[in-house]
């Protein structure tokens, strides 16, 4: 991406802009610099403020901050420790000076004065809590499934499990080479028996415990893991029913596919000459996901809850970028390599990173067009609806709220509009009234989880909005701020892709400048919406459209 590219952008996750103050400092730089290398990296351009506007450096004072800066950076641990050595370039544009430093992800966990810092979107975010400040030092470590156990002994595994093992991969594959290995073959081959090359020792990872481990050997490497699934159909306070698992990797697996599989219809279809159950192949993918990606040194549960309408896993995790996954380009970053590696002989598992479109495509078929969510974060979530809800013919009453008339909203953009996913608790309004002040309802949940995306007038209490008279849209006017309003507008027109220009038109704005920095750039920065053509802004085809985590917030599901 060149520079000019880099610049148009707003601030983010991996941008971030700067002026030098009029003593040739930036008092907020090295938070900023430690925040990104503890997250994911990314680039600061000095010289170019937030909104956009040059500074008129000096070559001289340039080279007098690149001085100071490395100066702090290397040798002195107030600013930043452990030092670190960035690469920094200069460049000119428009007769402008400036300055771009390029921050890579660091390998070791770093502190600005004596405050660790990761950075939310174009926020830095002071880390206190200790779980957090711990999963920051376990994503810088091996997987910790790679830990050598030093008193891991033979006598704690149960190496049956092996020979289950070998019955498992010779029902599909009678000639697998599992079949003529022993067990030490299987134990080395498959990495769980690795020898340490500082020390010479041979030992048992922690892979191995969890995988072949007695339970007994469980409880004591990991005393507070479990997989915890719970029935909430009838019974949404407590359960109708439950199952733990605190075993091994490779019965736990089986016993919570078939616990699931028992609590949910099966429904097959036929791909090809073969008769595949499809709850099977949908949820032997969610099983595979907690086992895979758990973060085993994390003391939280890992929890499944199966309701009426859905089901929702929770896993302990190490986050490797932070939000929503798009269901149809993401990146896969392995986690617990040695027992995927071991599944995937089971035939357990496919290749890295096939989980979640398969169970998109899988899903769609089950449950009539339902489509999945999955949130990357300390705790990793992922929703399987099993009932679809949708906004419908309840588009009327959003679009008369938000002042949209019918001949600026063509019938494609309706239609899309409808098929957004609803939250169950606001399908059941039918009222006019009811269901706007309950959706608005669902914004006020959401609007502390939004960068700049104030929503409620006052932070008005729906339940004391009843009263209210008028049209829908007098009283979405009375209820949200009017900046809210117009977002939601745009937002709710780029259902359907549209040039900035168009969108710009939708919302009834006559300055770009105004329109792109104050709207489409807090839509952007909360990934409501995103670029057709990312990966090159300047393509004069360039157009604007709504993502999952967009439709989430307008059919009033949890982002």
């Amino acid at each position: 991406m060149q520079l000019e590219e880099y610049i148009s952008q707003p601030a983010g996750i991996h941008l971030d802009f700067f002026w030098i103050d009029s003593r040739g400092n930036i008092p907020q730089l090295f938070p900023t610099l430690c925040a990104f290398l503890n997250t994911e990296g990314g680039k600061i351009i000095i010289g170019v403020s937030r909104e956009k506007e040059y500074q008129q450096l000096s070559k001289s004072k340039i080279d007098d901050f690149k001085t100071t800066f490395e100066e702090r950076s290397l040798r002195h641990k107030g600013y930043l420790n452990p030092s670190f050595a960035f690469h920094i370039k200069e460049e000119i544009i428009d007769g402008y000076y400036l300055l771009i430093i390029d921050v890579p992800r660091s390998p070791i966990l770093h502190k600005s004065g004596d405050r660790i810092y990761t950075r939310d979107g174009a926020d830095i975010i002071r880390v206190d809590d200790p779980q957090q400040i711990t999963n920051l030092y376990l994503i810088r470590r091996p997987n910790t499934e790679s830990e050598i156990i030093p008193y891991l002994k033979r006598s704690d595994l149960n190496l049956e499990l092996l020979n289950k093992a070998r019955i498992i991969v010779e029902r599909r594959d009678t000639s697998h080479k599992w079949l003529s290995m022993t067990d030490d073959d299987i134990l080395r081959g498959s990495k769980l028996l690795v020898r340490d090359f500082n020390t010479g020792d041979e030992g048992f990872i922690l892979a191995a415990g969890l995988l072949l481990g007695k339970d007994k050997t469980l409880t004591t490497l990991l005393p507070a893991y479990k997989l915890d699934i719970f029935v909430r159909k009838d019974n949404v306070d407590r359960w109708d029913d439950r199952k733990i698992f605190i075993t091994n990797l490779i019965d736990t697996r089986n016993g919570a596919l078939d616990f699931i599989k028992g609590h949910l219809p099966e429904l097959f279809y036929q791909d090809g000459d073969q008769r595949k159950d499809l709850r099977d192949l949908i949820f032997r993918e969610i099983v595979g996901n907690i086992i895979i990606h758990r973060e085993y040194r994390n003391a939280l549960p890992s929890e499944i809850v199966i309701k009426k309408d859905c089901v929702k896993a929770t896993n302990p995790n190490i986050v490797y970028h932070k939000g929503p996954l798009d269901l149809h380009n993401f990146s896969h970053f392995p986690k617990n390599p040695v027992i995927r590696k071991f599944f995937n002989e089971l035939g357990w598992s496919e290749e890295a990173g096939s989980g979640v479109p398969n169970v998109t495509r899988f899903l769609k078929i089950y449950a009539k067009g339902a489509v999945p969510f999955f949130n990357e974060d300390e705790i990793f979530t992922a929703e399987i609806p099993l009932t679809v809800y949708q906004l419908g013919d309840r588009t009327t009453y959003i679009l008369e709220m938000l002042g949209i008339s019918s001949d600026t909203f063509d019938e494609k953009r309706r239609v899309l509009l409808k098929e957004i996913p609803l939250n169950p608790d606001l399908d059941i309004h039918e009222n006019k009234k009811e269901f706007i002040l309950a959706f608005i309802g669902t914004l006020g949940k959401n609007e502390g989880k939004l960068s700049g995306f104030k929503i409620l007038r006052k932070n008005v209490l729906i339940k004391d909005a009843l009263d209210l008279e008028g049209t829908l849209h007098q009283i979405g006017g009375n209820l949200l701020i009017k900046k809210a309003n117009l977002l939601l507008k745009v937002l709710i027109g780029l259902v359907g892709e549209m040039k900035l220009e168009e969108a710009m038109m939708f919302g009834g704005f006559e300055s770009k400048e105004s329109f792109r920095e104050n709207y489409i750039k807090i839509l952007r920065n909360n990934n409501l919406i995103t670029l057709t053509i990312p990966d090159n802004i300047n393509d004069p085809k360039q157009k604007y459209i709504i993502t999952e985590k967009g439709k989430r917030l307008i059919g009033g599901l949890d982002i």
